[in-house]
């Protein structure tokens, strides 16, 4: 895997956001270039912050507005669930990239929401 490229979502050509998720960055993931230091520094837990990149850069650009439960803000620390598409600030960082910051919400809930407008940002930029 080249560097940068932690993982792709599990599940193979069934999963329903196979081909629409380029990359998940997190530390957790075998895959990730810092998991063998966080797996050593991080006992407790590897957190809740994660990357993610999308396969389009229009899909990346639209997701934050298409999410019920994420809340569009540049900040990686609050109660609520948030995602920012980096590269509305920064042109440097891939076009593809989203950083998440996962709140107290219910997983189930976040999960069902990143699915569902990752799918629809997919098939609107389709």
């Amino acid at each position: 895997t080249p560097a940068g490229q932690s993982a792709k979502p599990q599940g193979g050509p069934q999963h329903p956001l196979a081909g629409h998720i380029r990359a998940v960055h997190h530390p957790s993931l075998p895959s990730h270039p810092a998991h063998e230091v966080a797996s050593r520094q991080m006992t407790g837990g590897y957190g809740g912050c994660l990357a993610l990149e999308l396969a389009t850069e229009e899909g990346a650009r639209r997701l934050p507005d298409a999410l019920d439960f994420f809340k569009s803000a540049t900040s990686l620390g609050a109660v609520e669930s948030l995602i920012e598409w980096r590269r509305k600030y920064d042109q440097k960082v891939s076009p593809y990239l989203l950083r998440l910051s996962i709140g107290l919400e219910d997983f189930e809930d976040l999960r069902a929401d990143l699915e569902k407008g990752i799918l629809g940002v997919s098939a609107a930029g389709a």
